[in-house]
């Protein structure tokens, strides 16, 4: 529970059982416990999918504290806003091959939906 408190996961009841938690209790719950003082990095696929809107707001707040406190995230997501909201830096790849690495602050929201629904390279100057 102390991780959990740590990455600013609030419960009412710390006895209650995960299954009956929100959605994105559970997912906090899941990130809390894959990561101890070891992990350097985490890898997160789809953790806001199917959330409601606070729900998808802590889960946001907790990948933020994760990064504050230095370790590595990588976020796999098709939600647009959500990457504008986190990344740092974008990977976008179209059929396995990659069509965009850099950083997300070079990178408009429109080039961004381009690249995913065209898959054709583009540079830019970082």
């Amino acid at each position: 529970m102390r991780r959990v408190a740590a990455l600013g996961v609030t419960l009412r009841d710390t006895n209650v059982l995960v299954r009956s938690l929100s959605g994105g209790q559970r997912r906090s719950i899941a990130i809390a416990r894959s990561l101890s003082e070891r992990v350097k990095l985490i890898c997160l696929d789809g953790p806001i999918a199917a959330l409601g809107v606070k729900q998808t707001a802590q889960v946001i707040a907790l990948v933020r504290s994760i990064a504050a406190g230095g370790t590595g995230v990588i976020l796999v997501t098709h939600d647009l806003s959500t990457v504008r909201a986190l990344a740092d830096r974008i990977v976008v790849l179209s059929l396995g091959r990659v069509v965009y690495d850099g950083s997300a602050r070079h990178l408009a929201a429109d080039q961004l939906w381009g690249l995913m629904a065209s898959g054709v390279a583009i540079t830019t100057r970082e």
